[in-house]
């Protein structure tokens, strides 16, 4: 019996709460609004740095070269070519590879040599095409399915981690369909927004690109390539790994740029930290004021109702029972509010993710669904809790008067 009473007053309770809610719409939306702000905040700053973290650290596996030589002039290229994988072509001598490889202190040397799509009808999309060679390779072959791979033919291509290929498995560059031989794990990289092929089949692709009036390679530049990368011995200098490249190539008459892709990850790492840090000051300052501003409005909206709580005094409810609709009109609202702002969240973070890593200039990884999942019911907890503490602490305030003087002053 005394169950029954109590699901009924739990049930009028939550009819009371709802029905002031929707009495005072323009401050339940007002308070909704605030909550859908936390809720976001917390959602998309923890899931954002998350995502950069793990990023950052499967960059650092990922990429296979200590070093990088590229033309002159195309080191900041070379740069935003490893982050956001944005297309650009520029060619060097590939002799240069064999003046690296006898450069004391270096492992191991392969060459790269990149080119693009275009967006037009010829094309599926437009993205960064990278030749490799699978003979002396250590940067491409490691994310690679091996079995894919030995299966790989000519024509066939090796798309990255983001690139979507066709429903018949092809994607087509210059009017021409090329079968996708497999999908490279995710680098965290701009890599995962390029397409892979073998020498053969980027002189295939470049030829078809001429067909159709884009000419990539001027008759001197044929044999060439766009990087060579250095795999560097356990524990050699780099500095001076660069600085004999520097005067090898000199003496060559080579102009060239050096690329240290650990320099690359901690200007990475620098921006990421400065990132993180500003996230976590805005998502602090922000729950603190919102929790400020969640108390005014509540205190506000229950000195309106001052009569009303005398009014139900006098006939007998409790002030407990006065609190805890208090606080489950303060729940309902944050609850309603943090689902909104987690789902504006999602609609802002993952359409646009890609957006997001090149805009930031960090790698990013989207985490699995499991964290994903914990973050957002983390957020939406907190949420519920910010209202219903700042709930409680305004009715706690306006209950100090006593219940005659509170009638007498909403009478007069």
């Amino acid at each position: 019996m005394e169950k029954e009473q109590d699901r009924g007053v739990g049930r009028y309770i939550c009819r009371c709460a709802w029905q002031s809610l929707k009495q005072k719409l323009f401050q339940s939306v007002l308070l909704g609004c605030f909550a859908a702000l936390v809720a976001f905040l917390v959602f998309a700053g923890t899931l954002l740095g998350s995502s950069m973290e793990s990023g950052i650290g499967r960059m650092k596996e990922r990429l296979g070269a200590d070093l990088m030589i590229v033309p002159h002039g195309q080191q900041g290229k070379t740069e935003k070519l490893l982050l956001t994988g944005n297309p650009e072509f520029s060619y060097l001598d590939r002799d240069l590879e064999q003046v690296a490889a006898n450069t004391k202190g270096v492992k191991k040397t392969t060459s790269q040599f990149y080119f693009s799509s275009v967006s037009a009808d010829c094309c599926s999309t437009r993205v960064q095409l990278i030749a490799f060679d699978p003979g002396t390779d250590f940067a491409v072959l490691p994310w690679i399915n091996q079995e894919e791979m030995k299966k790989t033919k000519k024509g066939q291509v090796l798309i990255g981690a983001d690139v979507i290929a066709q429903g018949d498995h092809t994607i087509r560059f210059y009017g021409e369909k090329h079968p996708v031989a497999g999908k490279l794990s995710r680098t965290a990289t701009g890599l995962d927004q390029s397409v892979f092929m073998t020498r053969d089949t980027m002189n295939k692709i470049l030829e078809d690109a001429k067909k159709k009036g884009f000419h990539f390679l001027s008759p001197k530049d044929k044999g060439k390539v766009s990087a060579v990368l250095i795999k560097a011995e356990e524990g050699a200098n780099l500095d001076k790994i660069e600085t004999s490249l520097l005067k090898k190539a000199t003496a060559k008459g080579d102009k060239i740029d050096i690329v240290s892709t650990q320099k690359v990850i901690g200007t990475v790492s620098a921006q990421y930290e400065f990132f993180r840090k500003g996230i976590r000051f805005l998502q602090i300052l922000f729950i603190l004021t919102s929790s400020l501003v969640l108390f005014l409005i509540f205190s506000f909206s229950y000195r309106e109702r001052k009569k009303e709580f005398a009014v139900l005094r006098i006939v007998g409810v409790t002030t407990g029972r006065i609190r805890v609709m208090t606080c489950t009109q303060g729940g309902m609202i944050s609850l309603i509010g943090g689902l909104i702002g987690l789902l504006t969240g999602a609609l802002v973070l993952f359409p646009f993710r890609v957006l997001i890593s090149d805009s930031l200039q960090v790698p990013m990884i989207t985490p699995a669904a499991v964290t994903i999942a914990f973050v957002a019911l983390m957020a939406l907890v907190l949420t519920v809790l910010l209202g219903v503490a700042a709930a409680d602490i305004a009715i706690r305030t306006l209950g100090r008067a006593e219940t005659y003087f509170t009638l007498r002053e909403g009478e007069a």
